[in-house]
C-alpha cells in the first residue's frame, strides 16, 4: 500500500478532493521509483496553471464530472505517524512544500503497509493532457532578476529555476540552452540573465572592433570572438566604469569560460539547429547522459575538460544580428508607424552591419549542421538551419507588410512573436511573447482585445508556443473563432475574428 503524509494546508480540504487520473508515463515514472511534481502557485505574483511534472513531460490538468465515486484516502492518526522509525519515515510517500521558494510539490514513491481511512467522496475526475511546459513564470521571474543584474551575485541555481517554473527537467533545460534564450550560465552553474540592449552591445563590440583591425568576418573563430571583447573590456576598465555596469559584468562572464561565451554570442551566430548548443562542441551529446550533472549544475563536469573552445570556426548571421537591432528598435519605441520603424531599422543595420556580412550572406551555400549529425540531440530527424534563407516567408506574422507602400524591402518574420501590425493606425506594436497568457484561449482572448481581426501566422507565432502538442494551430483556430476574407493593403487575406471567448 501506498502511505501519504498531508500538509497541513492539503488535509483541511480533503473532504473536497478529486481523483487524479495518471497518465500512463506519470504511472511508469512512479513505478519506477522516479519523482513527479504538482507545480502551482504560491503567491498572488503569478497567474500560472498548476501542472503536474515528471523528468520529461509536462501536464496540463482537466477536469471531468464524476458520480457515485467515494476517494479511498491513505492518511494516518497522529499516533501512529510518531509511532513510525525514523528509517520508514523517510520511505513514505510524501507530499511536502518548500517554504518560500518553491511552487512545487515532491511526490515520492514507497510500498508500505498502513489502514485506509475514508476521505470523502470525490466531486471529479481530473485528466491529465500533454502540454508544452509553461515558462512565462521563468521569465516573470528573469524581468525582475534583469533589473537586478548590476549587482554582481544576481544569480539564479537551476535547482531554483525549475521550483519556479510549471515545466518538466528536461524541457526547462531545453529552453535554457535554446538558441532564443535571454539566459547564460558561468562555470559554477550560475545562471543570469540578458537583454536585448546587452546583446546589442556585445555585437557591436564585435563588429566595431573587428572592422577597425580589419579582421575578415569569414574566418572568425570562438578565440577571435574573445580576443575583440577583451579589448572592449579593458576599454571599460579604463574608462574606470563600475564593475557593477551591466555591460562590464556580462563582459567579466563571457570571457572567464568559452561555454559561457558561446550562450552570449549564440543570439547572432549561424544556427545550426534549434537546442544543439552543445552539440556544435560534442556531436554525439545526449541529454539522459547528462541530466544529473545539468540539475547539480555541474557545467564544467558535462564540459568533460574541453574548456577551451577558442579554435571553433563561428559564422556571422545577418539574420539574427537583424533581429537584435529590431528587437531593440521596438523595445524603445513600443508603437511605431510602419514608416518609422523601416526607417530606423534602415538606419541602424546600415550602422552596425557591415558589406562583408550582407556578403556573406549571398555567397553562403552550404548552411548544414556543422557536426554533420542527421538525428537531433533527442534522437529525432535534425531541424533545418533557422538561418537558411530557402523557403522563407520575409512576411510570416506580418502578411500585410508584403503589399505595404512604406515598405522598402524589410523583413519582418524576424519579429514575429514580439510584434503586430494595427492596421487601424498603420503601426508597429511590440508585444513579447512572455508578456501574454499561458492559457492558449485566454492568450487568444487577449489578442482580440488588441484587435478584431487576426491572419493565422499572426496568431500562430503568439499561440503556437503555449498550445498543447495534440493540437495544431488550424484546429484551434477553428474552435475558437470565426472566418472571413477581407481586403487589406490590396491582398486578399482569410483572417480569423472572435467567436465565444470572453473579453474583460
Amino acid at each position: 500500500m501506498l502511505d501519504v503524509s498531508f500538509h497541513s494546508e492539503y488535509s483541511k480540504v480533503k473532504s473536497s478532493w478529486s481523483l487524479l487520473e495518471l497518465n500512463q508515463s506519470c504511472e511508469k515514472n512512479l513505478k519506477s521509483g522516479n519523482n513527479i511534481w504538482i507545480k502551482g502557485c504560491t503567491n498572488d505574483c503569478f497567474s500560472v496553471p498548476v501542472v503536474i511534472c515528471t523528468d520529461d513531460e509536462t501536464f496540463a490538468l482537466r477536469r471531468g464530472k464524476s458520480s457515485n465515486i467515494t476517494y479511498l484516502g491513505l492518511e494516518r492518526k497522529n499516533d501512529a505517524k510518531d509511532s513510525i522509525s525514523d528509517d520508514r519515515k523517510t520511505d513514505d510517500f510524501v507530499c511536502t512544500e518548500k517554504e518560500n521558494e518553491s511552487n512545487s510539490l515532491n511526490v515520492k514513491n514507497k510500498n508500505l503497509d498502513n489502514d485506509v481511512f475514508l476521505i470523502g467522496e470525490v466531486d471529479s475526475i481530473i485528466f491529465l493532457i500533454k502540454t508544452p511546459g509553461v515558462i512565462s513564470q521563468i521569465e516573470h521571474i528573469m524581468d525582475i532578476h534583469r533589473n537586478e543584474t548590476k549587482n554582481k551575485n544576481s544569480d539564479i541555481r537551476f535547482a531554483q529555476l525549475f521550483d519556479n517554473s510549471q515545466t518538466s527537467t528536461r524541457e526547462l533545460y531545453e529552453y535554457l540552452f535554446d538558441y532564443d534564450s535571454l539566459m547564460f550560465c558561468d562555470v559554477a552553474g550560475r545562471w543570469y540573465s540578458i537583454e536585448y540592449d546587452i546583446l546589442l552591445h556585445l555585437l557591436s563590440s564585435v563588429l566595431q572592433k573587428g572592422m577597425s583591425e580589419n579582421i575578415s568576418f569569414s574566418e572568425m573563430t570562438l578565440g577571435l570572438v574573445k580576443d575583440l571583447l577583451s579589448t572592449a573590456l579593458a576599454e571599460l576598465e579604463e574608462n574606470t566604469i563600475s564593475e557593477y555596469n551591466v555591460y562590464y559584468y556580462t563582459l567579466k562572464h563571457a570571457l572567464s569560460f568559452d561555454f559561457t561565451l558561446l550562450q552570449l554570442i549564440k543570439h547572432f551566430i549561424v544556427v545550426p539547429s534549434k537546442n544543439k548548443l552543445f552539440n556544435m562542441i560534442f556531436p554525439e551529446f545526449n541529454f539522459e547522459s547528462y541530466i544529473n550533472m545539468i540539475k547539480e549544475d555541474n557545467i564544467e563536469g558535462i564540459m568533460n575538460g574541453k574548456s577551451d573552445l577558442s579554435d571553433m570556426r563561428i559564422t556571422l548571421s545577418h539574420k539574427r544580428i537583424q533581429k537584435i537591432i529590431a528587437i531593440n528598435i521596438l523595445n524603445k519605441n513600443p508603437i511605431l508607424k510602419v514608416k518609422d520603424y523601416v526607417h530606423k531599422f534602415q538606419e541602424m543595420s546600415s550602422d552596425y552591419i557591415p558589406l562583408e556580412i550582407y556578403e556573406m550572406e549571398f555567397e553562403k551555400k552550404d548552411t548544414k549542421d556543422p557536426t554533420k549529425s542527421n538525428t537531433d540531440t533527442f534522437g529525432s530527424n535534425a531541424a533545418q538551419n533557422i538561418d537558411s534563407s530557402d523557403n522563407t516567408d520575409f512576411y510570416f506574422g506580418f502578411p500585410c507588410m508584403e503589399n505595404h507602400p512604406d515598405n522598402t524591402g524589410v523583413r519582418f518574420d524576424i519579429i514575429s512573436g514580439n510584434a503586430y501590425y494595427n492596421e487601424e493606425d498603420d503601426t508597429i506594436r511590440y508585444l513579447p511573447n512572455s508578456k501574454l497568457p499561458t492559457d492558449p484561449r485566454s492568450r487568444l482572448a487577449t489578442l482580440f482585445k488588441l484587435k478584431k481581426y487576426w491572419h493565422i501566422s499572426e496568431i500562430s507565432s503568439f499561440v503556437s508556443p503555449v498550445l498543447p502538442s495534440t493540437m495544431k494551430i488550424e484546429e484551434f483556430c477553428i474552435s475558437n473563432c470565426y472566418f472571413c476574407d477581407k481586403n487589406l493593403l490590396g491582398k486578399n487575406l482569410d483572417l480569423f475574428y472572435n467567436k465565444n471567448l470572453p473579453l474583460y
